[in-house]
């Protein structure tokens, strides 16, 4: 429960009309409302896809520990802003 619960940040872009940036945020939302149905670990692959936005392929694996699964409900909130990069104004 306290690793599903963490906030989870990200950048926030929004582009105007004209492709020009009118704001870069960062910002912040949580899980919460968690109702766990089902929950299983063990031995497991990784199988890692190549992606412009997450190149998380890129990393080299060195050893796989386990695997988790959780089937739950959960609400997301909505996003809070942390801090604004850049405003077009």
């Amino acid at each position: 429960m306290a690793t599903l619960t963490k906030p989870t940040y990200a950048v926030k872009t929004i582009p105007g009309h004209n492709a020009q940036l009118l704001s870069v945020d960062l910002v912040r939302t949580e899980i919460t409302d968690i109702v766990v149905k089902e929950a299983w670990r063990g031995p497991a692959r990784l199988d890692l896809v190549p992606h412009v936005m997450a190149p998380l392929a890129d990393l080299p694996v060195l050893e796989v520990l386990e695997g988790q699964h959780i089937v739950t409900d959960l609400d997301l909130r909505l996003f809070e802003p942390v801090h604004n990069y850049y405003t077009g104004a």
